[in-house]
């Protein structure tokens, strides 16, 4: 409980466009629990939401350019969407003084020593008991 309300200390008001992810129990008893007001949007009013929808717009455009380059199926748009905001928040912003997103709320400078490219060629081990002599292994 107590991690809850220091983690509602820098929020104190959320606004979300009433999605289902927003509008379960668990999620506004952790809301409330916080101390963080929940506003809802109108349905159908994506200009309400004017931040949140260009944010998402641009993890979607990323995660598009991700799948066109690397010439992979449609299927993969969770992960291209997952690895968006990985490549987005180490790089300066003008929105935070010209340092990262990650910089300007963690206070240390981002590493991206972690990061691979979207399409890597990959290998899957086929067990033994699976495979005939001159098959791939």
């Amino acid at each position: 409980m107590q991690a809850e309300k220091e983690a509602g200390k820098e929020i104190r008001a959320l606004k979300t466009d009433g999605g289902g992810e927003y509008m379960n129990h668990q999620f506004k008893s952790y809301l409330r629990n916080c101390g963080i007001a929940h506003r809802i949007s109108p349905p159908y009013t994506s200009r309400n939401n004017g931040l949140a929808e260009r944010a998402n717009r641009t993890l979607v455009e990323s995660a598009r350019c991700m799948i066109a380059d690397a010439q992979m199926d449609k299927a993969f748009c969770c992960f291209a969407v997952a690895t968006a905001p990985q490549i987005r928040n180490p790089i300066p912003s003008k929105s935070y003084e010209d340092i990262s997103p990650l910089q300007y709320f963690t206070g240390k400078p981002p590493s991206i020593g972690y990061l691979l490219m979207f399409r890597s060629v990959t290998y899957t081990l086929i067990p033994t008991e699976k495979r005939r002599k001159l098959d791939l292994k």
